[in-house]
């Protein structure tokens, strides 16, 4: 037996995927009817480790043509070959924090964000997931709706919805009382499907508040209050005023305190309520068109709080609880209301607001901030939205374990006999994710959809645009990695790589388990080959492409086939395979005349007959047998 020792140390990136190829500057002649065996390999297979950093961590995507391409990066970090599953759950959380919506880039929650991450209204509801069949896997995303039913809400016996309005109340449920009608527990409107992880929001229109005014021990709070807990509440649900802080993790408080002039707002931030109001609840009149809406955001990797507001009510109701400003000259020459108390000043902006209101937005000079100068707040600007940002917590510092949104109301239904006080909601819309809803098409609505027109100021409208020229891009070294090496597919496309850096992958439309096309659709990048793991029983064909072929055959085709031999192992955690063969078997070329052995090829391939692709020194080791002496070839 004669050792040949062939060996490579690349990393594959061309044609000719997974070869060995050596030429000897010594003659290797084989004589007629010898034989070769394979002895041992030591392998570095790709798609097995990757190291993120700076020159490979940019991932593009593009949802569709007309919005342009969008960045996002990976953060650093080390995956081996036990790592994928790790490696797909970072990809998809940095996939969906790279969605958001705002309307104002100053409320971009950091500097450095690409400028293209302001106003894409096409990622509300969008959401990215990935899946695993095999070893091969699927990156994805799907586009929710902000519709609420049955199936994902629990709301029976805990509060009333009249669906031609969408306005939510208490008037089902006899609150829990003291003997001495002091209110203790409300209703609320519990999810039992997580909130989305993509752009979600979670938020609700003011449609009326009335502060509680007899006065007597039973006179409380006004309020609402919007949250996402770490887990499906049991239904049906009462809460009282703390529920807000010990029932969610984080979430808005909207109250109206018996004595303050105007309602306010608390946020809920691990649990724990801000000791102070954060911002005025800016509530105008019952049911008026441009009532704010307030909720919580799911922003560019950032959780926020958001109040939608009236341009002109914001400018009007801050500076009638300002104590600095109320009195003062408003620009044009016309002083802010200043009647003594807070109260007071409210309720004469409120005044000057609805006067205005009615009018159409007509310049009147009797109005604060309707001068037209440059700084100045026009009433013709009625109805146009502010975005006020009330607060921001970066996604990385919440555990990323599911939340469950819920809405509490804090107040009875508005009795005017009573004088509790009391509240109305509308128009709620929440995001929840769309991998985990329930299937089938009985998804029964109990309030209007999302086409409804939620009047001003409200969030953005969820974009329905045409997902076309849609694509998703890797560097080359993480598509390896991930099993999306475009240059081995099975169905013989091959999709070149944009350049030589990356690996672009056009959408492949399905339809998930249960449901039809005209319900929803994903749109999945699909991998290419299953990936190299270590927990992966790997059987590779050795298989001789050159000088000459050994005597042998695949039943997968029926077609003979230069078999060395199979290997029959495990990759290690850091991506290497060796392999020690126990028994010696020799393969005969059947060959009736010498030849020379001098030009070595030889490829392996997966058993489904996909190149194995290398990173790095590899080596395999074979013993070629003579059956009679050598003699040399002409």
């Amino acid at each position: 037996m004669r050792l040949i020792r062939v060996f490579t140390d690349i990393i594959d990136d061309g044609d000719a995927l997974g070869v060995l190829s050596n030429d000897f500057g010594a003659e290797i002649v084989v004589r007629p009817n010898s034989s070769l065996a394979l002895l041992n390999a030591n392998l570095a297979i790709a798609n097995s480790t990757l190291v993120i950093d700076g020159d490979n961590n940019q991932v593009d995507f593009q949802f569709t043509g007309p919005t342009g391409i969008r960045t996002c990066f990976l953060p650093a970090g080390t995956y081996n070959a036990s790592a994928h599953d790790a490696f797909f759950k970072v990809l998809t959380r940095t996939l969906n924090n790279s969605l958001g919506i705002l309307q104002t880039d100053a409320n971009l929650p950091e500097s450095g964000l690409p400028s293209t991450a302001v106003g894409f209204s096409e990622d509300i509801g969008k959401e990215w997931n990935y899946a695993k069949a095999g070893q091969v896997y699927t990156q994805k995303w799907i586009n929710s709706s902000r519709t609420m039913t049955i199936k994902d809400w629990d709301r029976a016996g805990t509060m009333n919805a009249t669906a031609a309005t969408s306005t939510y109340n208490s008037s089902v449920l006899t609150p829990n009382m003291t003997a001495a009608g002091v209110i203790t527990e409300m209703p609320v409107l519990t999810s039992q499907t997580e909130w989305g992880r993509g752009c979600s929001n979670h938020y609700v229109k003011v449609k009326n508040m009335v502060i509680a005014t007899n006065g007597g021990a039973d006179e409380t709070n006004s309020g609402f209050w919007l949250g996402l807990n770490n887990t499906a509440i049991a239904s049906p649900f009462k809460g009282n005023y703390t529920a807000a802080s010990t029932n969610a993790k984080y979430g808005v408080v909207g109250a109206w305190t018996p004595g303050e002039p105007t309602p306010y707002v608390w946020l809920i931030r691990d649990g724990v309520a801000t000791a102070d109001p954060v911002e005025n609840l800016f509530y105008i009149s019952d049911d008026n068109a441009n009532n704010s809406y307030i909720g919580l955001f799911r922003n560019f990797g950032y959780l926020q709080y958001i109040q939608y507001a009236d341009v002109y009510w914001h400018f009007l109701l801050n500076a009638a609880t300002d104590d600095d400003q109320a009195g003062e000259d408003s620009g044009n020459g016309v002083a802010f209301p200043d009647t003594g108390s807070q109260v007071g000043n409210v309720a004469a902006v409120r005044a000057i607001y609805l006067a205005a209101q009615t009018a159409g937005g007509a310049y009147d000079s009797t109005i604060p901030g309707t001068g037209g100068g440059a700084t100045d707040i026009n009433n013709t600007r009625i109805g146009d939205t502010e975005e006020v940002l009330m607060g921001s917590v970066p996604l990385t510092t919440i555990d990323i374990t599911a939340k469950y949104p819920v809405m509490g109301i804090m107040s009875p239904d508005i009795d005017d006999t009573l004088d509790y006080g009391g509240v109305e909601l509308k128009n709620p819309r929440s995001t929840l994710t769309p991998w985990t809803t329930a299937k089938g098409n009985q998804k029964v609505k109990f309030h209007l959809d999302d086409s409804l027109t939620l009047g001003f100021p409200s969030p953005p409208g969820q974009n329905t645009v045409a997902t076309t020229r849609n694509f998703l891009q890797f560097s080359n070294q993480v598509g390896d990695y991930a099993g999306f090496y475009n240059r081995a597919q099975r169905n013989g496309i091959v999709r070149m790589p944009q350049g030589s850096q990356y690996y672009t992958f056009i959408r492949n439309f399905s339809v998930p388990e249960g449901k039809s096309e005209k319900v929803v659709a994903n749109y999945e990048y699909g991998g290419t080959r299953g990936v190299i793991s270590s927990t992966t029983d790997m059987s590779i064909q050795v298989i001789l492409q050159s000088p000459k072929p050994l005597d042998g055959h695949d039943g997968s085709t029926g077609d003979p086939k230069s078999l060395l031999g199979i290997i029959n192992t495990q990759v290690s955690i850091k991506g290497s395979l060796s392999y020690e063969c126990k028994n010696i078997l020799p393969i005969s070329f059947r060959n009736t005349q010498a030849f020379s052995m001098r030009n070595i090829q030889i490829q392996l391939q997966t058993i489904d007959n996909d190149p194995i692709v290398f990173e790095g020194a590899s080596v395999l080791t074979l013993g070629l047998i003579d059956s009679a002496p050598s003699v040399m070839v002409d």
